[in-house]
């Protein structure tokens, strides 16, 4: 039986700052002795491919393992025919087996037809080096597109009873193509844990530091939607998290629910979700208020965008254009082919003239 919770390795990229491999590993092997049998994992995620194919080497056959086409070694996206072909061997060797059960794109690469990338999709998997190929973070036409010149069976999308949006955009495409979503972003980026004051300071190099989910308006609203889940974890004997990782998994078309716990006791009570069982009011009430949420994140955005571009830059310039941008993407006014380099050109700008360029070019997008 395969389990519909699965573990992440994205905190071995090092966006939460640095991990106790040893710990990781312990986790792993616990997960599995667990139940868990879906992995997921990156060639960017540090070694992160390396830990799991060691760990597993002698449970091969008994896991999935997900893994991703990603950046070059010059961080570019190359999704060319040859170009994956050698991705993904270079994948199985750090991953220590002989295929892989889903490999995914991580990222849109523009330069390269969607039909060239599918064809080197296809070729791996009728070489028996993958089984399936699925959808990253692309954008709605790309992801269409690989849908009409291939064949793909997943899709990764953010959904967590914080954030909706990704999930309604693919949810017709689900409908219509039976892809099997499998979300990320799950807890809120341990929001959802109630492990953390609405002003909690993370470690320097912890990318929710600029994570706008952590910020302004979108965060207070993150904490009323916590108190609402607690209200009901409360009555059914279990934590807030269960409870969030509960609803996802009640959610339509949803396949697998990533979690990224980095200890055995936030890995307990992740897989705990799958033993909780809500009566049919509490999960109805629970998500009418998510949606009714869900309605005002919008006005929520926007609000704090206009704020943003029309104040003076701040102490933290790179937290709150990188909110911006965030902003401006999820609600489609920002081009999404230009979303890396602006990304970029915000992480690694250092002075304020530079930053008022940047904002002033975001100007242009919020209309």
């Amino acid at each position: 039986m395969k389990s519909e919770i699965g573990v992440g390795l994205y905190s071995l990229a090092g966006v939460y700052g640095k991990k106790d491999l040893n710990q990781v590993t312990n986790m792993l092997q616990s997960a599995y002795n667990q139940g868990v049998t879906y992995f997921d994992t990156s060639s960017t995620y540090g070694n992160a491919e390396e830990v799991l194919g060691t760990t597993f080497v002698k449970n091969r056959e008994d896991i999935e393992i997900a893994t991703k086409v990603s950046l070059t070694n010059t961080k570019k996206m190359d999704l060319s025919y040859n170009s994956i072909i050698d991705a993904c061997k270079q994948s199985l060797k750090q991953l220590r087996t002989d295929f892989i059960d889903y490999y995914q794109v991580h990222f849109d690469d523009p330069t390269t037809k969607v039909e060239e990338t599918c064809q080197g999709l296809e070729t791996l998997k009728k070489s028996g080096l993958i089984k399936e190929y699925g959808i990253g973070h692309l954008p709605l036409n790309r992801v269409k597109e690989y849908i009409h010149h291939g064949n793909p069976k997943t899709v990764m999308i953010e959904l967590s009873p914080l954030k909706l949006s990704r999930y309604l955009e693919y949810l017709n495409l689900y409908k219509q193509h039976n892809l099997r979503m499998i979300t990320m972003g799950s807890t809120g980026r341990g929001i959802l844990t109630g492990n953390y004051a609405l002003n909690h300071k993370f470690e320097k190099n912890d990318i929710r530091n600029i994570d706008p989910q952590f910020r302004r308006g979108l965060i207070i609203q993150a904490f009323k939607i916590l108190d609402k889940i607690k209200e009901i974890a409360i009555n059914y004997n279990k934590s807030p998290v269960q409870i969030a990782l509960y609803w996802i998994l009640h959610q339509e078309g949803v396949y697998r629910v990533l979690t990224g716990p980095s200890t055995e006791n936030h890995l307990i009570e992740n897989i705990g979700a799958q033993d909780v069982n809500l009566n049919q009011a509490d999960l109805v009430e629970l998500t009418r208020f998510i949606y009714e949420e869900h309605n005002k994140r919008d006005a929520i955005v926007l609000n704090d965008i206009e704020e943003i571009l029309a104040s003076r830059i701040s102490n933290d310039p790179k937290g709150d254009l990188i909110y911006v941008l965030d902003g401006l993407t999820e609600l489609n006014r920002f081009d999404t082919n230009k979303i890396m380099t602006m990304y970029k050109r915000i992480m690694m700008c250092n002075n304020h003239s530079e930053y008022r360029r940047i904002r002033d070019e975001l100007k242009e997008y919020k209309s």
